[in-house]
């Protein structure tokens, strides 16, 4: 439980994030160091939470992506899921990059291998991205590999949270998996490190950088120069200048190696992943295993799409943090879709893969407009323009709890240690009632620095740390953050977030700035 500093002083929180069946992290900020206090960090005894001495049954969780990677908040939620549902009896220990060890490099076809992984039984349940199991032959999955044909956040979720999901994941049962959900993570779109990309010419011959083999296809049929690079080679490639653009969208652009522009209505193809469970193992559990399984990975979906930053918002964020969001405009997004209408051509040529891209261009056709749709903006104007959704928002600040999960390549990108942002990142849940604050792990709730207070003035809320207790640290009865918001009924965003210590800006900007807050009470 060594201390892990960070410069400043304000006081003590509490954060947690789960690396295990039972890791608890909080954190201690006292003086003028920031510190990590680990809470409970042994394994639970087996028996504790099942009850009646029943060793709890371990569900091994594989994904390769890092911990603090995005996809992690799915998988929190899922763990969490599970382990209510279940009472306890059954144990989510997740293992990041489980293709490998820690001491070998990152390997870009990492997806692939914890596909393998899964599919051979040497896992229970596998996080992995839906073109891993398309490209081995999922028809039905294929269909949303068409360009252009999922252009809406509404959309996507209305796919993954309804039926359409359950009869393309019904693919997977071909390939020793059982598809449990398909969780929507948001859309494709262009980022460029160079001018804009607005029409399909401006990346021919230009280094662009994707994972997706469905995305290959298309850029490479667009004259791009694809590369599928990934960890130290990606961020040297664009230190160099080596790339003209990357695959990314306006909720994952800040985790790349740089701020760019990202053309936000260039929408090709959505983001999602696939929640399987090897299917031997699957039909040995008992059924009321199955279902909780099951009901915890369509929960998992619903939570992902509920709390989801509306475009409006995504963009917004990108640019407070220092990026650029353009838009192409009708007339230049109708030269992409002639471009791509091969593929789609192609897609069509498999009777199930048509089937499902005729359903899918009903749903569109039959959803409405986007209420609100990303608008252009820099991180100029980002800090002085009104956000065009605050006129929908109330006046009082929203009293309540609410839940987000802070990636630890937030922290990185804003110049933050990584040994900080390692222990920073994670859960975090605020309560904020009649004028009240608290910050708890959301594990093992336990009120942290009593006395800390809020109050709204100028259109900023403040939060104030308490005048007493151990855990106040240094700085009690000190200003912690103050900022703006925005809020939409379920969603709280802080934006032009400032430190009450300036030394702790940027820690405090992704730490109450980076991402939206689901209300859960």
């Amino acid at each position: 439980m060594g201390d892990r500093p960070y410069p400043g002083g304000v006081s003590r929180l509490r954060g947690a994030r789960a690396g295990g069946s039972s890791y608890r992290r909080g954190l201690l900020l006292a003086g003028a160091a920031l510190a990590m206090l680990l809470a409970g960090c042994g394994a639970v005894p087996p028996g504790t939470k099942a009850g009646g001495g029943a060793a709890p049954l371990r569900v091994d969780v594989v994904t390769a992506e890092p911990e603090g990677s995005p996809t992690d908040a799915g998988i929190e939620w899922f763990a969490a899921s599970v382990d209510r549902l279940s009472g306890g009896s059954l144990d989510v220990v997740v293992r990041h990059h489980a293709y490998r060890s820690m001491a070998e490099p990152w390997d870009p076809d990492g997806h692939d291998l914890v596909a393998d992984m899964v599919a051979a039984g040497d896992a229970d349940i596998a996080f992995t991205p839906e073109w891993v199991w398309s490209a081995r032959g999922a028809p039905s999955l294929a269909a949303l590999g068409t360009p252009f044909l999922v252009d809406r956040q509404s959309v996507l979720e209305e796919i993954a949270t309804g039926e359409l999901a359950a009869a393309m994941l019904a693919d997977l049962d071909q390939h020793g998996v059982r598809g449990l959900a398909l969780l929507p993570d948001g859309l494709r779109q262009p980022l460029s490190y160079g001018d804009p990309i607005l029409v399909p010419a401006d990346l021919a011959g230009q280094g662009f950088r994707t994972l997706d083999p469905r995305a290959v296809d298309l850029f490479e049929g667009l004259g791009a120069d694809v590369r599928h690079l990934d960890g130290n080679v990606y961020f040297s490639s664009v230190a160099r200048g080596e790339l003209r653009g990357a695959d990314a969208s306006t909720t994952t652009a800040i985790v790349h190696p740089t701020r760019g522009a990202l053309t936000a209505d260039v929408a090709y193809f959505p983001m999602t992943t696939a929640v399987v469970a090897n299917d031997a193992w699957f039909d040995r559990l008992g059924a009321d295993q199955r279902a909780i399984l099951e009901r915890a990975a369509r929960q998992t979906s619903v939570s992902i799409a509920d709390s989801a930053p509306t475009p409006a918002e995504a963009a917004r964020a990108y640019c407070d943090a220092g990026g650029t969001v353009v838009l192409a405009g009708a007339e230049r997004l109708a030269t992409w879709r002639t471009a791509a209408a091969p593929i789609r051509d192609r897609l069509e040529g498999d009777p199930a893969t048509a089937t499902v891209i005729a359903a899918i261009d009903s749903l569109v056709s039959g959803s409405p407009p986007e209420p609100h749709p990303a608008v252009p903006c820099t991180a100029a104007s980002a800090a002085r323009d009104p956000d065009p959704t605050e006129a929908d928002a109330p006046i009082a600040f929203p009293e309540g709890t609410f839940r987000a999960e802070i990636a630890e390549r937030a922290f990185l990108n804003a110049g933050i240690d990584r040994q900080t942002a390692r222990g920073h990142s994670g859960i975090w849940t605020l309560t904020f009632e009649g004028g009240e604050y608290e910050a708890t792990d959301p594990y093992a709730p336990v009120h942290d620095c009593p006395g800390s207070t809020y109050r709204v003035e100028g259109g900023r809320v403040v939060v104030t740390l308490g005048t007493h207790g151990t855990t106040c640290g240094g700085a009690a009865g000190q200003e912690l953050f103050s900022a703006a918001w925005t809020y939409d009924g379920a969603r709280l965003r802080f934006t032009n977030v400032r430190a009450g210590d300036p030394s702790l800006h940027e820690f405090m900007g992704v730490l109450f700035g980076s991402t939206p807050w689901a209300r859960i009470d």
